[in-house]
């Protein structure tokens, strides 16, 4: 059903019978706003995505760059009644690092959203298979919000994850701190807490931007509900602070450890040494004793 270059979740909202998924190229190109919500997703490395992209007629060259960027950072932008958004969401794929974040980039307008991606997002099949159901969403602003809650709900199994491994590494530390490993795990999870807040950050602003601009097809439900993906964003930088905060504390904690070792060892050494040298100086003295008494001899 999905053509090459168009992936997960091209579909047509017609105004009597609510959302299906298209396959086809031509119905895509045939739409006019008296059609309803047309949703296209597409995959930006296909050539044919890039090709439609470029093509749409009165689509600005700054969105069209932004849909096609090889590197993003979450950020939002206003033109006119449209808007410009680009999210992260959790890497969720198959044996994937989760804080190597993946990117959405959205157009949205009152009766169209163009969005793209480089690597597959759960959270945008997620709403496919709402649609495919017949669950989807009903409006522009509630796709628009659904897609955004997705992104932000699948960062919480991953945000508690990290917050428990740093929650029990302080018995964990107390226990290996012997082992080579516990720093590295300490490192391991500070960088990942480092990672995902490197995009959390600007994506709150995004969301709070979003807010503070005036578009028609934002209801007030739909503002409400993007509101409470902010705060939920909150709490998630929150606790990432907190990770990082434990970790440090842990490291401190394992630094202190081998302090206190290698005091010990000292001490062990310095009593060696304290009943060493005595005997060492009197075999010294002995040594030198007889050295001197055979020279009389001679």
């Amino acid at each position: 059903m999905a053509m090459k270059g168009w992936s997960a979740g091209t579909f047509v909202r017609q105004m009597a019978s609510g959302a299906r998924l298209i396959g086809q190229r031509s119905t895509v190109n045939g739409w006019t706003p008296e059609k309803g919500l047309l949703w296209v997703h597409l995959d930006a490395k296909e050539a044919h995505a890039q090709y439609y992209i470029r093509s749409l007629e009165g689509l600005d060259s700054a969105v069209q760059d932004v849909l096609l960027a090889d590197e993003t950072r979450p950020r939002s932008f206003s033109l006119g009644d449209g808007l410009v958004a680009i999210f992260r969401g959790v890497n969720l794929n198959p044996e994937a690092d989760p804080g190597d974040m993946m990117s959405l980039r959205l157009w949205v307008e009152s009766t169209r959203i163009l969005s793209t991606r480089r690597r597959p997002l759960m959270a945008v099949k997620d709403v496919q298979r709402r649609i495919e159901s017949g669950r989807g969403p009903a409006s522009t602003g509630a796709l628009f919000v659904q897609l955004t809650a997705n992104l932000v709900s699948r960062m919480s199994g991953v945000i508690e994850t990290l917050d428990d491994k740093a929650g029990g590494t302080g018995i964990f530390g107390r226990r290996c701190s012997q082992r080579r490993g516990a720093r590295g795990a300490l490192a391991a999870l500070r960088r990942q807490a480092i990672s995902l807040r490197r995009y959390l950050a600007p994506q709150r602003e995004a969301l709070n931007r979003i807010q503070d601009d005036e578009f028609s097809w934002l209801d007030r439900r739909s503002l409400a509900n993007l509101h409470e993906q902010t705060d939920r964003i909150i709490r998630y930088l929150e606790d990432l602070n907190l990770v990082r905060e434990r970790c440090a504390v842990i490291q401190d904690e394992l630094m202190n450890h081998q302090a206190e070792k290698m005091n010990k060892n000292m001490f062990f050494l310095s009593i060696v040494a304290t009943v060493m040298l005595p005997l060492g100086l009197v075999t010294g003295l002995r040594r030198f004793k007889h050295c001197v008494g055979n020279r009389r001899y001679d």
